[in-house]
């Protein structure tokens, strides 16, 4: 099986997640928070986007955690043990020139350079927006919590009260499966209603 077909066969990734799947494009994300914005702004309703970093978000994915996530997602048998078995235990070296480094072990991160470490990436963050409110847009049915591309997360709220609360379940989020904020990168734009 082709990694990139894995959400294809299991159906895992929420619809606000757009890096690294097949006809998806960063641009796709940005013209939808675009139209989002416009929406509402045309109705009256005020917006409030949270741009979210996650510090060196790639390469702190801890291995267990996310094997828990694969199970949680149901992802099993020979793919979860080939998984598995490149997490387990897994040992590096840096070479540096002719240099090599000695062997040492690591326990986070998503593998640099696997064609599978995207999409492990993407499962792990799948459920970031789990409980939040979101905001409604004229000609959307459902609400939107907010829009993801690989690790780029923006929050979308309608309210300054409905934005706390989201930030609340986020460092909840965060704490919970070891992923850091890098407030420093972090920012809040109020689209007003006028």
């Amino acid at each position: 099986m082709e990694i990139n077909k894995i959400d294809l066969k299991y159906n895992i990734l929420v619809k606000e997640q757009a890096g690294f799947r097949s006809r998806e494009k960063c641009v796709a994300q940005a013209t939808c928070l675009y139209e989002i914005v416009k929406r509402r702004k045309i109705e009256l309703n005020p917006t409030y986007v949270a741009f979210i970093d996650f510090e060196k978000a790639y390469d702190k994915v801890p291995h267990d955690l996310l094997m828990i996530k694969l199970q949680q997602n149901k992802i099993g048998g020979n793919l979860l043990k080939v998984i598995k078995s490149l997490y387990q235990c897994p040992e590096m070296v840096v070479r540096c020139g002719n240099e090599i480094s000695r062997t040492f072990k690591y326990c986070c991160g998503v593998r640099q350079g696997c064609p599978m470490s995207p999409i492990l990436f993407d499962i792990y963050i799948n459920d970031i927006f789990e409980g939040m409110d979101g905001v409604e847009a004229p000609g959307l049915e459902e609400k939107i919590p907010g829009l993801l591309f690989a690790d780029d997360a923006v929050i979308l709220a309608d309210s300054e009260i409905s934005l706390k609360n989201s930030f609340l379940k986020l460092n909840l989020w965060a704490e919970k499966w070891k992923m850091k904020i890098n407030n420093k990168k972090c920012g809040v734009i109020p689209v007003d209603a006028s």
